[in-house]
């Protein structure tokens, strides 16, 4: 009996390390996980999802670096939704002695042009750049690295990865994500409701609690948040 358990338990550790494995795939942080033999250019935190940054509020997100040898040079390009972030600040830490040649903050970007006096060599992360966001609206958006160029004391391309990062301020009772938890919210699990996975009528978003079938669990939960954003 003992043994079947621990076979048991093999299979469900099995089961969780595929379940990660699919999950850093899906979401583009499979550069940063496994990657750490090679140069990471990634942004920090990689997720942000939280309903409490209601509009009025701000975030901060940092772009670092890792597994880097004699960086001299960094310049990026980081996107983002204009409709939902607006960047309104930025500042390097001061250990590098960064030399900022050329930063553009614009409408749903932002651009940075940086050489460092003191070349960074490190395993760990590294900050290059720290911005401050203030959030516009409720959404959610990718924060994109793109345009990115890695260079070493004599000019040389660093080859490396980037991972991205992602914002998501919705609140997840909000199932149709127009802003407020409203009678249609309640409506789209009572379309759904007694379904479950095959069924004709299974919608996925109306399985609140996720337990694999719509209930009055699921309505009780949404109507306990109706009314708000």
């Amino acid at each position: 009996m003992e043994g079947e358990r621990i076979v048991e338990r093999g299979k469900m550790c099995l089961v969780a390390f595929f379940v990660l494995l699919a999950f850093a795939l899906a979401f583009g942080f499979i550069g940063t996980v496994f990657s750490a033999d090679g140069t990471v250019l990634s942004v920090d935190p990689p997720w942000i999802e939280d309903a409490a940054y209601e509009p009025g509020t701000s975030i901060n997100v940092g772009v670092v670096v890792a597994n880097v040898t004699d960086l001299r040079f960094a310049a990026f390009n980081l996107s983002f939704d204009p409709e939902i972030l607006d960047c309104v600040g930025w500042w390097c830490l001061p250990e590098h002695s960064p030399v900022p040649n050329e930063v553009v903050i614009g409408d749903g970007f932002t651009w940075f042009n940086i050489t460092y006096g003191s070349p960074i060599t490190t395993t760990s992360p590294v900050v290059l750049v720290n911005m401050t966001f203030n959030v516009l609206a409720h959404g959610h958006t990718t924060l994109e690295l793109s345009d990115t160029v890695l260079q070493d004391s004599g000019q040389n391309s660093i080859p490396h990865v980037t991972a991205d990062g992602y914002f998501n301020n919705f609140n997840p009772y909000d199932l149709n994500q127009d802003g407020i938890v409203d009678i249609r919210d309640i409506a789209i699990v009572a379309a759904a409701f007694g379904s479950y996975p095959g069924h004709p009528r299974w919608n996925p978003v109306a399985d609140v609690d996720g337990d694999g079938y719509v209930t009055i669990k699921d309505l009780t939960l949404v109507a306990a948040h109706f009314g708000e954003h």
